[in-house]
């Protein structure tokens, strides 16, 4: 791809979410990821379901371990790329566009929501304390234009972490309130 300005890879607010504090950096993996995967190739998936609690240590499941392993592979392999990497946190139907509520699956919040609203799911076992990170669909996709436009304009051929847009800072039981979009940049 001769012509290719900005490399943008989408990442998730959860890949380090092992760290008590996360800045907008790639973080060395605990292990090689070409040597891991090589490792795989040979493996049958019984050893591999044995070493996989040992391999994502203490992050919760294999997903916000792999996205953490692409990470860096991006930052590796695209060296000499204007490369910018977006981590939304969970990504739900959207706030404004193409319409108010546009989802086209019912992956994630969207299923259970959807559940309830058709009274299939009648309770779920929930702190109404907890946290409800939510970021609507249309709000990472402007996010996501708006870093590709400035690692582009600003900063071409250098590396660029972007914060991931802040989540709808609700509970579970409070109504929803529009996000701010925040882009930081080194």
């Amino acid at each position: 791809m001769k012509n290719l300005e900005v490399f943008i890879h989408v990442s998730t607010a959860f890949a380090y979410c092992n760290r008590k504090h996360i800045e907008e950096v790639v973080y060395p993996p605990p292990v090689d990821p070409k040597k891991l995967i090589d490792s795989l190739e040979w493996m049958d998936d019984g050893l591999v379901n044995d070493i996989t609690p040992k391999l994502i240590g203490d992050r919760p499941n294999t997903y916000t371990y792999t996205k953490a392993l692409a990470e860096y592979i991006v930052q590796q392999e695209g060296a000499k790329l204007n490369v910018a990497i977006i981590r939304p946190s969970i990504v739900g139907a959207s706030w404004k566009e193409p319409f108010p509520g546009w989802i086209d699956n019912f992956n994630g919040p969207s299923g259970l929501f959807i559940a309830a609203g058709k009274g299939i799911l009648r309770t779920m076992r929930a702190s109404n304390n907890a946290v409800a990170d939510l970021i609507p669909v249309d709000v990472v996709i402007n996010a996501t234009i708006a870093a590709a436009w400035y690692s582009g304009v600003n900063s071409p051929g250098l590396p660029h972490n972007f914060a991931a847009p802040p989540a709808w800072p609700n509970n579970w039981s409070d109504p929803p309130t529009p996000p701010t979009l925040v882009l930081t940049c080194p």
